[in-house]
């Protein structure tokens, strides 16, 4: 890095290309973390996976052009999903999961992931990496199911010196839908204009997936920590977006069974009220 500095602080840094391509040929390894607050793709993928898993998630990416690897021997304090992007990549892992091993097993998984491959690591299971002399890049996406609420249990359990149960399933969606985290992204234009075109994205506002109940009088859908209360017709059309993908204005017609224009009010005020981002 190289930095610029003014009155005694440092008013800019800057990575210096060259220095870094000259370190990755003598066998460094390049790690960007958090590379989903970087890239909108990745940020999207990595909202998936929390969605589909209720988990906290987070993307890194590896970079190298060596054949040694950057770590040891070594496992994992969470779950993860290798996908393979560019060059080939040597992968162990060890074959008794949750082991903690210093070392492989005779029998572990030894296999070169080549581009468009995934390979899934469970936590606490000793693996090790290497290159293969070539350039290789490929995303690491760590996981962790449930991993704010079961932290909260613990704590308060340690709290009051009692054994901590494993928690509900149920129970722990319900709680996650009474987080207030949301996904990265605005409405601004949907919200103070109203304006849905056909190339909006739309997607649900909540990192986490809702609650949603039909009751005698309407629909109840708990998201992010609020009770929203809405007709029953829209049961549906609720139900398609809170599966978390992400909708163009396209889509969302030829797949709800609402009219346009009432379509279209539902979109508008679901930005409004900030339980659907709506970009583009």
């Amino acid at each position: 890095m190289r930095s610029r500095v003014g009155d005694g602080e440092v008013l800019h840094t800057t990575l210096v290309p060259a220095y870094l391509h000259s370190a990755i040929e003598r066998g460094a390894t390049l790690v960007i973390s958090h590379i989903e607050a970087l890239d909108e793709h990745v940020m999207l993928l990595c909202e998936a996976i929390e969605y589909q898993l209720h988990a906290r998630a987070w993307v890194n990416c590896y970079i190298t052009a060596g054949g040694a690897s950057a770590f040891d021997i070594h496992s994992d304090d969470h779950d993860a999903l290798i996908l393979q992007l560019l060059g080939r990549k040597h992968w162990q892992v060890d074959t008794r999961v949750g082991a903690r091993s210093r070392e492989l097993a005779p029998d572990s998984l030894d296999r070169v992931l080549e581009p468009g491959m995934c390979l899934s690591v469970p936590r606490d299971t000793a693996h090790c990496v290497s290159g293969t002399g070539e350039l290789t890049v490929h995303l690491t996406i760590g996981y962790e199911p449930y991993a704010d609420l079961r932290e909260e249990a613990l704590a308060a359990h340690e709290l009051l010196g009692t054994s901590a149960p494993e928690p509900d399933l149920e129970w722990l969606g319900t709680r996650l839908a009474m987080r207030p985290d949301r996904r990265a992204g605005t409405s601004l234009r949907s919200a103070l204009t109203g304006e849905v075109g056909d190339s909006t994205r739309i997607r649900w506002a909540s990192r986490f997936p809702p609650k949603i109940r039909t009751t005698d009088d309407g629909l109840v859908v708990i998201t992010m920590g609020r009770r929203i209360r809405l007709d029953r017709r829209l049961a549906t059309t609720i139900g398609l977006l809170s599966l978390g993908s992400t909708l163009t204005w396209h889509d969302l017609v030829a797949q709800s069974d609402l009219p346009a224009a009432d379509l279209r009010d539902l979109v508008r005020f679901g930005a409004r009220n900030d339980f659907l981002i709506c970009e583009g």
